[in-house]
């Protein structure tokens, strides 16, 4: 790097008057004027805590201080554009743009040592290939927008599939809504050859918007996203919510056209999860996102009540309207109210510990583009009805630089989120004081200007989590043994940085996994250009930081077909030679034919995302690719024969539902294992997100899968819950299976106090206790024998007086009717009104009724009903309360 001397000198007045607590010596010759360049480079590579200050105020963005530190309006781009685009094909390779691609470059294939991926789609759709290669749905060249998401729907310890089909009409010729969107159980395959197929359910999805609103708005279709399926109302059944785009951003006639989904989940008379609502349910829910441009929804749980907030990634819209991702807390009623302390335009966000104290509880964002989606603030002209950037835009933006890393926090004491990340003030919108790289008008993610995707795990055995920034030219790297405890960590302060190979046209999303459950973590990118990875490993015990990236295995075929660009979509010659794009129906397809006849290539090209689930439950995370204007490709994971008989072990956790989440979100485990020799490894992960990852792009595996290469042998399991408390499991004894049999743990760490038992002593001297079997919802209590933990249920009293249950956390005891004989049942807590009060002789009384609960003789399974306690000659049964007694952790 050349610097004029001029340039120099005022370089090391501002550089060494930033280091103040580092002592800098950079040699100037006066008479050679041979300046030390090496030392000015690492000097404006580095980022004191000055720097970093005083970069915070968007009027220095221009000084060479900022230029790798905090926001920067100059300098700092280094983006390319000679890399292998996503549309280049084989004929292409003399074209501008494909010079670099490996299918341009390599004529042989090398192999991978990682292992190979076997194309499976066909065997997946065999099921019903009617449906699944017809027009619009996922067998059929698409515009996908994301891979599909994965969740076991029917409890068979497979997981299912789902797949909203990102931009299509929802109205059916017959006028109603449904089967618009793709919902399938996973099945063994007909052919009995190991495989899975799919078999739709898609009549279960049941929107219950009225049609018309579809049919006479200005746009009858819709534009979903990011997708998500869990229980978000805490019944115990799924629910489903789906994310909406907005039109590009521009003001429509019916802005509701474009809210969210939201879909609770109910059984049907089989016992069958149906899915009931649609957006009018997000409106009332308070989760529509009116007039957002959503990507997808970050599930968590932000003030660790045990309840599932959501936060909406979102985009940035072309016209004035503000409307950003903001946080939405879960008020247990199946509404959600808006906390504004947290409101941002994220294109990647995760859950991690990003303080370094052991327990992730703080939100990392990357932070998008904020100002409008159009070339200038002033007058543009392809938008000119829009305006200029007004003041309410210009004020909200002075404090969100695109590219800068938000980290928030739960204060309990304000009861609010926290940005605990430096705070950015004066940023202009001014186009000359936007970083060269990234001016206005740009997507999200383009051009390096924000991270894509984020990703978390231990990268440098300190046994703390470290993140992992994927960008669209390059991978940053932070380590949390860098920095002191309490420390965040900074832009200008990773501590490796890796261009990413010329052969990928761009960084799409990052996976930390074990590809062939080694013990090792490896590092997958999925790149924009179809059949194009790049992965790095590091298995260098000295130096845990020496992540490198295998050029070996990225792309040309070198990991079998998911290397294989010519699965990725059809051959566009053969598609349209000789045909009249006009006489096509379907539009994106039209508009592909039109495009490629007119410029011999599209635009509308590439990889869209990735999923990595495990398809067969055989431990190996197996990949589902996504492709636009492409097919979605399914890919079994093969090891190599070295790798074959690699063991692994599968957790799944249970929070209480009190201060911890359903699915442990937040939460960190920590296996340790040791090898023949008895030497001792850990291996952490962080529960960051549940099945959606840290962008639209795809999914992961809800279960927790350790590889353990064929030496190592688990010996127990530490889980720090997001309360901070911790828990133990010995795993002495265990042996190893073949068959994906997770490990449920459960979190006991604030239950054994406050839950109890409620025992009588039975007409034959046995101890009788409240049970209500292995059924949820509206379900009998009864009383049985107290011998069997499994079966008869504890319970604690809450703040409002409710009756909640451990087994189902989220049930409480209730009656229908509050006359004599009623029976007492189970019911989600949400729906349920009745408190509970245990008097100093033991009776339990409905507060307000004057009633007692009792049971006709106590003999085994009888009912529990309600009887008026005043009443002669009735016996109302006095009740014993027993602390829980729970499964001791060591």
């Amino acid at each position: 790097m050349m610097y004029s001397r001029s340039l120099l000198l005022l370089l090391l007045t501002l550089t060494a008057s930033a280091q103040e607590e580092e002592e800098v010596a950079v040699s100037v010759d006066t008479e050679t004027e041979i300046i030390n360049l090496e030392k000015i480079d690492r000097i404006l590579a580095s980022c004191s805590i000055a720097d970093v200050d005083f970069c915070r105020n968007g009027e220095n963005c221009a000084s060479p201080r900022c230029r790798r530190c905090g926001y920067s309006c100059s300098g700092q781009c280094s983006f390319s554009v000679d890399k292998c685009q996503p549309w280049c094909e084989v004929s292409q390779c003399d074209l501008p743009g494909c010079s670099e691609c490996k299918h341009c470059n390599e004529k042989e294939t090398r192999t991978c040592p990682l292992g190979k991926f076997q194309d499976s789609t066909q065997a997946m759709f065999s099921g019903d290939p009617t449906y699944w290669y017809s027009p619009v749905h996922s067998g059929f060249a698409y515009k996908q927008e994301s891979s599909p998401l994965y969740v076991d729907i029917d409890n068979d310890g497979y997981l299912d599939y789902f797949n909203s089909l990102h931009g299509h009409k929802i109205v059916n010729e017959n006028g109603d809504l449904n089967g618009r969107m793709e919902l399938a159980l996973t099945k063994p395959s007909p052919t009995q050859d190991g495989k899975q197929t799919l078999a739709s359910i898609a009549d279960r999805i049941i929107f219950e918007d009225d049609p018309e609103d579809f049919v006479n708005a200005s746009m009858n279709w819709i534009d979903t996203h990011g997708s998500n399926i869990l229980d978000l109302d805490g019944d115990g059944i799924l629910d489903l919510f789906i994310s909406q785009g907005g039109y590009h951003g521009l003001p429509i006639d019916n802005p509701a056209m474009f809210d969210s989904f939201l879909l609770f989940g109910e059984k049907n008379e089989d016992g069958d999860v149906v899915f009931r609502g649609g957006r009018s349910q997000a409106a009332k829910s308070g989760v529509n996102m009116r007039h957002g441009r959503g990507r997808t929804n970050y599930m968590l749980d932000v003030n660790g009540d045990g309840l599932i907030d959501i936060f909406a990634i979102q985009s940035r819209r072309k016209d004035n309207t503000i409307a950003p991702g903001v946080l939405l807390i879960n008020q247990g009623d199946r509404t959600w109210k808006p906390d504004t302390s947290m409101m941002e335009y994220a294109t990647s966000m995760t859950v991690t510990d990003a303080d370094g104290d052991g327990v992730a509880n703080e939100v990392m964002i990357s932070r998008g583009f904020c100002f409008p989606q159009r070339s200038t603030p002033d007058i543009d002209e392809d938008y000119k009805e829009l305006g200029i950037f007004n003041d309410e835009v210009k004020d909200f933006c002075k404090t969100r630089p695109v590219g800068t890393t938000a980290i928030y926090k739960w204060n309990d004491s304000k009861k609010k989120m926290v940005e605990i990340s430096p705070n950015y003030f004066n940023i202009s919108s001014d186009s000359d004081k936007q970083p060269p790289c990234c001016p206005h008008g740009l997507h999200d993610g383009s051009q390096g200007c924000s991270a894509t995707s984020i990703a978390t795990a231990d990268l440098d055995g300190d046994k703390l989590a470290d993140q992992v920034f994927l960008y669209w030219n390059r991978l940053d790297f932070y380590f949390s043994s860098d920095r002191a405890s309490g420390q965040l960590p900074n832009a200008g302060q990773s501590g490796l940085s890796l261009e990413l190979p010329a052969y990928c046209g761009g960084g799409e999303s990052v996976r930390i996994l074990d590809l062939n459950n080694s013990g090792f973590n490896d590092i997958l990118v999925l790149c924009r250009n179809p059949g194009a990875f790049v992965f790095l490993t590091n298995q260098h015990e000295k130096n845990k930081k020496n992540w490198k990236i295998r050029n070996e295995c990225g792309a040309n075929d070198s990991m079998g077909d998911i290397t294989d660009a010519s699965l990725a979509s059809p051959n566009m010659d053969e598609l349209f030679r000789d045909v009249d794009c006009k006489t096509i129906e379907y539009k994106h397809l039209k508009k592909i034919c039109q495009e490629y006849q007119q410029k011999g290539k599209t635009q509308m090209k590439g990889a869209t995302g990735i999923s990595t689930v495990d398809l067969d439950n055989n431990g190996r995370l197996d990949l589902v690719v996504s492709h636009t204007f492409g097919y979605l490709r399914f890919y079994y994971n093969e090891p190599t024969e070295y790798h074959q008989d690699n063991k692994f072990i599968v957790f799944k956790l249970k929070g209480n539902g009190i201060t911890s989440n359903i699915y442990g979100i937040g939460a960190t485990v920590i296996l340790t294992t040791f090898n023949q020799s008895g030497k001792q490894k850990k291996i952490l992960k962080e529960i960051s997100s549940f099945q959606h990852t840290s962008e639209n792009a795809g999914y992961q595996d809800d279960r927790i899968i350790f590889g353990l290469g064929q030496h190592l042998n688990p010996s127990r399991v530490e889980i720090i819950w997001p309360s901070s408390k911790r828990q133990v499991m010995n795993l002495e004894g265990w042996e190893f299976d073949k068959a994906v049999k997770p490990i449920v743990i459960e979190d006991y760490t604030e239950t054994a106090s406050s839950y109890f038992s409620l025992r009588f002593k039975g007409p034959k001297g046995k101890n009788m206790c409240i049970s209500a079997g292995e059924k949820t919802g509206w379900t009998d209590l009864f009383v049985v024998e107290c011998m069997d933990d499994s079966l008869h249920q504890q319970f604690r009293l809450d703040k409002k007086g409710q009756l909640r249950s451990l087994r189902f956390v989220s049930y409480c005891v209730t009656v229908g009717e509050r006359s004599n004989f009623s029976n007492l049942k189970l019911g989600h807590c949400t729906l349920v009104t009745d408190s509970w009060h245990q008097t100093s002789e033991n009776y339990i009384t409905l507060n307000g009724s004057g009633k007692g609960v009792t049971v006709a003789d106590g003999q085994e399974k009888d009912k529990l009903y309600l009887y008026d306690a005043s009443e002669e000659n009735i016996f109302i049964q006095k009740w014993e309360r027993v602390p829980t007694s729970f499964p001791i952790l060591k």
